[in-house]
């Protein structure tokens, strides 16, 4: 790999200063479909410990976040808190698929207007949408995500990870991590030589072990919301006229899960703001009879009242009329709220990421090809279908357990699994169900009646016993603690508004 100055699309100039770009030659997907030329982008924080080079702290991002952890974890992240740069050497690469600068349908298709040798990229054609995937940027999974990313700490000089943390689609990653990787070079999957563990320890936060009916059921609507806006036209749209409204309604669907109802009922209730006065079309024939006028005025305020909040073009059947003046409609505070987080996503995501993104959730299963695993020489296997799928989940879980015997002798990672009690997104019997499946563990439930938003909103629940977890022995074995030289200045303002807008709720 190589690296490039940045950014590598127009989302991705969104971000702070400080994100790094990899640019690997070739990648293989686990669909078996080789990219070329395929960027990722990075943030770290600390330094790396020049002798061991093992104190990690990997984090991983969710559906709609980036690499840069100040702006959705600001308040976990400096000197004594979770994400400590004096302590750890703390790595985040946004996924592929993202529009934050990795591999996605924003950029270039095949990388074939990067140079090697300047490590630039052409912005002017790539911001106008010439040469973009766009639809065609092939599905990846989450294991790919966990796969390539190990390519840029490899190249970073990384020998070991202290610990995986992530939330939502980012816990699914770190479940993934030991799985894929249980020491740092590992023979195939399920088994490896004898090294020393990879990985020391890992926090997954708020997630499942496959994706669900439910979250599947989610996704759907959303991408058919994306799909119905005229202006999708299957993926193909120009970057200056993208289907606007149907991100915008995904996304404010996708807040319904984020959230509990307790917390939207306590937030907004019924109270309601004043819309602003809208424009209502006349008749324009002055011989219009008044009483026809009336009629037609009242008809039209009440197509407009019908209609209020509808962002598509108006395909009108009657003539263009004189603009009158009609009184406000009474808009609740909990349509302006999702309204206003729809109009301010459109503005810093991408459509054809978002419908990338939660095709790549959809494919999570810690069992998917791995059923084999921990199956004895002459042991019968149950038929395929749900039980088969639940005991291979049970043995491929079972690899995390503590005191077990895997690949090849190596002790398996402490792990942490953290549960969100108000969580109707991944509830917490999915983590629960984790925990049990892992002898070892330990489970945290914190209680929070903000949904699955809790993830990113309980900052000293998670902060201070995710903290202890990693400064306990079990967690520590094999690392040498804290490492010097890290400087983190007061956290900055979130560059999408993240943090703000979760903890301003």
């Amino acid at each position: 790999p190589f690296p490039i100055e940045g950014p590598t699309s127009p989302q991705s100039s969104m971000i702070a200063t400080g994100q790094n770009y990899l640019v690997f030659p070739h990648f293989t997907l686990e669909s078996g479909i080789t990219l070329k030329n395929v960027p990722i982008a990075y943030k770290t924080w600390g330094k790396l410990d020049p002798v061991r080079k093992d104190n990690v702290l990997v984090v991983a991002h969710a559906l709609t976040g980036s690499a840069d952890v100040e702006d959705w974890w600001g308040p976990l992240l400096g000197p004594g808190k979770l994400f400590d740069p004096t302590r750890f050497f703390i790595f985040c690469a946004n996924v592929l698929g993202s529009p934050y600068g990795s591999g996605s349908p924003c950029t270039r298709k095949d990388g074939e207007d990067c140079d090697a040798t300047t490590g630039r990229f052409s912005r002017e054609a790539e911001w106008s949408g010439e040469g973009w995937w766009g639809p065609e940027f092939p599905a990846t999974t989450v294991r790919d995500d966990v796969a390539i990313q190990k390519l840029v700490l490899d190249y970073l000089g990384v020998e070991a990870i202290f610990a995986c943390i992530g939330g939502s689609m980012g816990g699914m990653s770190v479940l993934e991590w030991p799985l894929c990787f249980p020491v740092r070079f590992p023979k195939g999957a399920g088994e490896a030589v004898n090294q020393r563990p990879y990985i020391s320890a890992i926090i997954p936060i708020a997630t499942a072990a496959r994706h669900g009916a439910w979250c599947i059921s989610w996704a759907e609507a959303q991408r058919q919301s994306i799909y119905s806006d005229p202006l999708y036209l299957h993926g193909y749209y120009p970057p200056n006229q993208t289907p606007r409204a149907g991100l915008a309604a995904a996304r404010m669907a996708a807040l319904l899960t984020y959230r509990s109802r307790d917390s939207f009922e306590s937030r907004f209730g019924r109270r309601t703001g004043s819309n602003k006065a809208a424009a209502s079309p006349a008749i324009e024939n002055g011989s219009t009879p008044a009483v026809h006028e009336r009629r037609a005025s009242v008809n039209e305020e009440s197509a407009m009242a019908h209609n209020e909040g509808n962002k598509t073009p108006r395909a009108s059947t009657s003539p263009p009329s004189k603009a009158t003046t009609t009184p406000s409609t009474a808009v609740f505070s909990a349509q302006s709220y999702l309204r206003y987080q729809g109009d301010k996503f459109v503005k810093r995501f991408d459509a054809n990421c978002y419908v990338h993104l939660t095709r790549k959730m959809d494919t999570h299963d810690l069992a998917r090809g791995r059923a084999h695993w921990g199956v004895l020489p002459g042991e019968k296997r149950l038929p395929h279908g749900g039980e088969e799928d639940d005991e291979a989940l049970s043995r491929v879980l079972g690899f995390l357990g503590q005191g077990k015997t895997r690949c090849g002798g190596v002790e398996p990672p402490f792990v942490h699994v953290v549960s969100i009690s108000s969580d109707g997104l991944f509830q917490t019997p999915e983590q629960r169900l984790i925990h049990q499946l892992i002898p070892g563990s330990t489970f945290q439930e914190v209680g929070s009646p903000e949904g699955h938003d809790g993830f990113l909103l309980e900052f000293e629940a998670i902060g201070t016993r995710c903290t202890n977890v990693l400064r306990s022995p079990t967690a520590n074995a094999g690392q040498n603690g804290a490492t010097g030289g890290g400087h983190l200045g007061q956290v900055k303002e979130s560059v999408f508004g993240e943090v703000e807008d979760l903890t301003r709720w």
